[in-house]
């Protein structure tokens, strides 16, 4: 039976330093990347007559570079064993900057962005006291408008162009109490008519049903 590629085969200089190039290359991070590593290793060991390896025995002979036990700086310790630790170190980094950039994209995803907008400017609400004035529709209080009224039934100067507009402001605001009048009459008397239509409909209803319930008899 064949033997699997990459097994059984021994490790020469070159090979190691083949692998060592690629992997500094390629920082693979899982099965991926090794395998990405046996393909450019495989192509690359073919023309210099060095055996073909599996992404298995590739990982593993890196595994044993960089456990070795003897650390990087022993003067003892073996040049491709440094290697092998430094391009582990490598590749530590590599994973953990691929780590926050996972977790900023997915906090980018869930959060939305922020948008300052101020909020809408609410209404002032006018505050009502008991000692206040009765004030009408057009805004002035009712000592004011008798003011008003006495001054313009005294007549003015045609050239007091301030009495003019006076007059003209206290018309148009009595105008305008005329129509929010009438237009509030006018509700009342669509509710009555409304009401009464129900009233009807209720009573011809009723009248449907004894109807109905006389014939089922």
């Amino acid at each position: 039976m064949a033997k699997k590629s990459g097994r059984g085969k021994s490790w020469c200089p070159a090979s190691v330093d083949l692998l060592l190039d690629i992997t500094v290359d390629v920082l693979p991070l899982g099965k991926n990347g090794w395998e990405k590593v046996e393909r450019r290793f495989n192509r690359l060991a073919e023309p210099k007559l060095l055996p073909i390896r599996d992404a298995d025995a590739l990982k593993r002979k890196f595994l044993l570079l960089k456990n070795h036990a003897k650390p990087t700086g022993d003067p003892d310790c073996p040049e491709e064993v440094q290697r092998a630790k430094r391009i582990q170190r490598d590749i530590d980094l590599s994973a953990s900057v691929l780590s926050l950039d996972d977790d900023f994209e997915e906090d980018t995803l869930l959060s939305p962005p922020t948008q300052l907008l101020t909020p809408p400017m609410q209404p002032s609400v006018p505050t009502c006291h008991e000692d206040d004035e009765d004030v009408g529709r057009t805004g002035l209080p009712c000592s004011e408008l008798q003011l008003l009224s006495d001054k313009l039934k005294r007549g003015r100067d045609p050239s007091d162009v301030a009495g003019g507009l006076l007059s003209y402001t206290a018309k148009r605001r009595r105008s305008i109490d005329k129509f929010i009048d009438g237009a509030a009459d006018a509700d009342a008397k669509a509710s009555s008519d409304m009401m009464t239509l129900f009233l009807l409909m209720d009573e011809r209803a009723a009248k449907r049903e004894e109807s109905r319930i006389e014939r089922e008899e």
